[in-house]
């Protein structure tokens, strides 16, 4: 933010200003079709705080008037509220009608996957008894350490190590893949 423009923002009365603001977004919300969960409060505090901070630019000299600005900001704060609630309700509602549209056959794909999953994890848990190193790193790769870094520091072992570990490990997943004709 220029000189200039700091020099003009802390010259206004503030106080006057937030009064109009208050009462504009308090007269926008009696609207039913502007209607969020953001108070007017909110709305004026998020407004002032984006101009103030330079998030929201103000061209003094195109339009001198503040208030105008901060009301068209206010505006675009309140739309993108209301589009975003609406979005939500709308993905909201969407989810109830597949919840409430799941057949007996989509539950049993699910445990199906599921199953699938396990049995692929047991068979290349019994796959790795025979390799120490990788079998410690299955390990630390279930309990979410799965990157490079996060598995040198679970493991004390070096990073070439853990890369060399991981690419022994695709070949084992691809093989038990392929015994369990997944591939």
């Amino acid at each position: 933010m220029d000189n200039k423009l700091r020099e003009k923002l802390s010259n206004l009365d503030w106080k006057s200003i937030l009064v109009e603001l208050y009462a504009y977004a308090h007269a926008r919300k009696k609207y039913p079709a502007l209607q969020h969960s953001m108070s007017p409060e909110d709305l004026v505090n998020e407004a002032v705080g984006k101009v103030l901070s330079g998030e929201r630019k103000w061209d003094y000299e195109r339009h001198p008037d503040i208030v105008i600005h901060l009301k068209s900001v206010i505006k675009s704060i309140g739309s993108h509220a209301l589009a975003s609630e609406k979005a939500i309700k709308g993905r909201d509602a969407e989810l109830v009608r597949e919840a409430n549209g799941a057949t007996a056959e989509s539950q049993m794909e699910k445990i199906d996957t599921e199953s699938y999953y396990k049995s692929l994890l047991d068979e290349v848990e019994a796959e790795l008894q025979d390799d120490e190193e990788l079998l410690l790193m299955f390990y630390a790769m279930k309990e979410g350490h799965l990157k490079d870094k996060e598995l040198v520091a679970a493991l004390d072992i070096e990073i070439v190590a853990v890369r060399n570990a991981k690419k022994r490990m695709r070949r084992k997943l691809t093989e038990v893949k392929q015994r369990l004709g997944t591939l």
